[in-house]
């Protein structure tokens, strides 16, 4: 039987620049929180940063911590994920010696 793991996600958008890489451009990233109360809490902190309503500092300590290199923000969504593993298939599938 699977067991299913309900944890909440916060997908949040930004631009990042200046890595050094030729890199610059639009990203994705994702992290992961055991509470509905934690994923809300860091996208609208996201959100508020995107839409200039943050405080400065408070601003680029979130940039530092969830940003590689330099970059702003422009967006983020709190979802419910329920994850439930597949069947693993490479036991069935693996070559017999």
């Amino acid at each position: 039987m699977a067991h299913e793991t309900e944890t909440y996600e916060v997908e949040y958008r930004y631009y990042q620049y200046n890595s050094g890489q030729a890199d610059n451009g639009e990203y994705v990233r994702t992290r992961s929180f055991r509470t509905a109360e934690e994923a809300q809490a860091l996208a609208a902190r996201i959100n508020a940063s995107a839409q200039k309503k943050m405080d400065e500092d408070e601003e680029r300590e979130l940039q530092d911590d969830l940003i590689p290199w330099d970059g702003y923000f422009l967006g983020a969504t709190a979802f419910r994920a329920v994850r439930t593993p597949l069947p693993a298939l490479c036991d069935e599938t693996a070559p017999k010696p």
